[in-house]
Parts: structure tokens; C-alpha cells; sequence
């Protein structure tokens, strides 16, 4: 797993952009893939992106727990954040997706708030 030692061992402002642009960039990549070509197949897919989902949740979830480290924890938190946005995509309907924007969008914006307050601790 990479993202705990990516967001530990980098400066803040580096794992403020791994922490919220790949999120982002693969969200909109699942949007396109699954529901443009895909959008046919989705008795295939759906159980897929519901597992998917559900194992981001309880890894994310149960890694973060004995974590002292604050990227670390930033880190865990947004495997299980992921999940929570796949569970919107799961559904396989127009407010499904629509619900997964405004969650990766409030989550933006929150991380951003997030890593503000990194800075400010850590100088």
C-alpha cells in the first residue's frame, strides 16, 4: 500500500495533491468507463463496484485505528472516504452518480481545509 507512505514521507503541500487529484481523476474515470460503454453491462460490473466499495470502507475504517501518525491517518481515512464514493456509483442509477460528485466535491474541499490546518501545525 503506498498511500500512507507517500502521505507520511512527503512535504504537506505534495500530499495535499496526492490526497484529493488521483481521487478525483479516478472517479471521473470509473463515471466514464462504466456508464458511457458500459452502461448496458451493469448486472457485470455492479457487484464488482459494490465490493470494491465495501472493502475500501472496512479496510480504510479498521487501518486508520492505531495510527499516531496524522498523513498516515489522513492517508487511511481516504482509502475509506474512496469506498464511500464507489458506494454511489454502485447504484447504478443518474443520483447515484450525482450523489458521488457532490461527495467527491465536499471531500475536496474538506481535505483542502484539512491540509491548511497540516501546515499550520507542522510550521
Amino acid at each position: 500500500m503506498w498511500a500512507p507512505d507517500v502521505y507520511q514521507g512527503s512535504p504537506t503541500s505534495v500530499t495535499l495533491f496526492f490526497a484529493i487529484l488521483p481521487k478525483i481523476a479516478a472517479l471521473a474515470v470509473f463515471i466514464r468507463f462504466l456508464y458511457v460503454p458500459f452502461v448496458n453491462l451493469i448486472d457485470q460490473w455492479q457487484p464488482i463496484i459494490i465490493f470494491l466499495s465495501i472493502a475500501s470502507m472496512v479496510f480504510g475504517s479498521v487501518a486508520a485505528i492505531g495510527q499516531r501518525n496524522l498523513k498516515r491517518l489522513a492517508a487511511y481515512s481516504s482509502i475509506g472516504h474512496m469506498g464511500y464514493a464507489l458506494a454511489g456509483l454502485a447504484v447504478g442509477t443518474n443520483s447515484g452518480i450525482q450523489s458521488s460528485i457532490v461527495y467527491i466535491t465536499i471531500y475536496a474541499v474538506m481535505n483542502v481545509a484539512l491540509f491548511c490546518c497540516f501546515v499550520y501545525l507542522f510550521f
